[in-house]
């Protein structure tokens, strides 16, 4: 499967297109900026548009698309736009950045060439949200913020560096976290082991909602989240798009700390309907939609 559909909102925001001949027409929305197949105006020519526009200032998200019409052009270049200080005081109000809102007609997700991350985040310390989609050229190294409360990592094969990072970073109140983990078919060569540091509950003390999705391994997630610490300070745990099957639902439900959970989402699974059945019995909302049936050849939701 492939994305298809571009966000209809953001943060909270519905997403208006940007356009330098109208200017900013929404302070409240999501703005969007994205280049054409074909054109030539850039995705840093875009910014430059935007950040002249005398209601920049009043914007607090931002939504990326394309940023290249070349599949070989990495998202570095976006990323010293946003940190450059004329960019900086003109998105002074910015706490909502998505980087990457590319659905498969433009490029596949396991295509999109992505970058250094790290200095967008020191560049704007009040950042609430940072959403980025593609692991090609992804870097996560030294993320560190007080403020930043939700990262979303989207890709079809999340690096084993990529992981590590994630693990390492400062995140002090970070209280969402998702990441897609994706395939060893497209980068995603790590295990359950270089996730675990995430299930001991120091890493993010704050954390309520933890998304380990897409993932070509998740019955081994469930049996190391079973008794996991950090399984009781969540509110929700997503699990969506891989691979669960009997076995790791077995272990789910055998969990003393998933009836504390508001919402289990398993959708996109391999359960059996009675293991289905029990699993949804066992206290927390059970979202598990998408049936793939025991028998079917297992597949992440999202790689290509």
């Amino acid at each position: 499967m492939t994305i298809n559909d571009h966000a209809a909102s953001f943060a909270g925001r519905p997403i208006e297109e940007f356009s330098s001949e109208v200017g900013i027409q929404n302070v409240d929305a999501a703005i969007r900026l994205a280049c054409e197949f074909d054109g030539d105006v850039s995705m840093t020519d875009l910014i430059e548009q935007l950040r002249e526009d005398p209601k920049a200032p009043q914007i607090k998200a931002l939504v990326l698309g394309l940023w290249a019409t070349d599949v070989d052009d990495p998202a570095d270049p976006v990323y010293a736009k946003l940190a450059e200080p004329e960019t900086v005081e003109a998105f002074a109000g910015l706490t909502a950045l998505f980087v990457g809102d590319i659905i498969g007609e433009e490029q596949e997700i396991s295509w999109i060439q992505q970058g250094d991350v790290s200095p967008v985040l020191r560049a704007y310390p009040a950042l609430k949200i940072l959403r980025v989609r593609g692991g090609v050229g992804l870097v996560l190294d030294g993320l560190e913020s007080d403020a930043l409360e939700t990262l979303i990592v989207e890709t079809g094969g999340l690096t084993r560096e990529c992981v590590a990072q994630v693990c390492a970073a400062k995140l002090p109140n970070l209280a969402h976290l998702e990441l897609w983990l994706g395939s060893e078919d497209y980068g995603g060569e790590h295990t359950v082991d270089d996730v675990m540091p995430l299930f001991s509950g120091r890493l993010f003390p704050k954390l309520r909602h933890l998304g380990l999705r897409d993932c070509q391994y998740t019955d081994d997630l469930a049996r190391a989240l079973a008794d996991a610490p950090v399984l009781s300070q969540l509110r929700t745990l997503d699990l969506s798009m891989g691979t669960l099957g009997d076995d790791g639902a077995q272990s789910l439900i055998a969990s003393a700390q998933l009836k504390k959970l508001e919402l289990l989402d398993v959708s996109h699974h391999y359960m059996s309907p009675a293991v289905a059945t029990q699993l949804a019995a066992q206290g927390p909302t059970v979202r598990a939609t998408d049936a793939q049936g025991p028998g079917a050849e297992r597949y992440i939701q999202v790689a290509e």
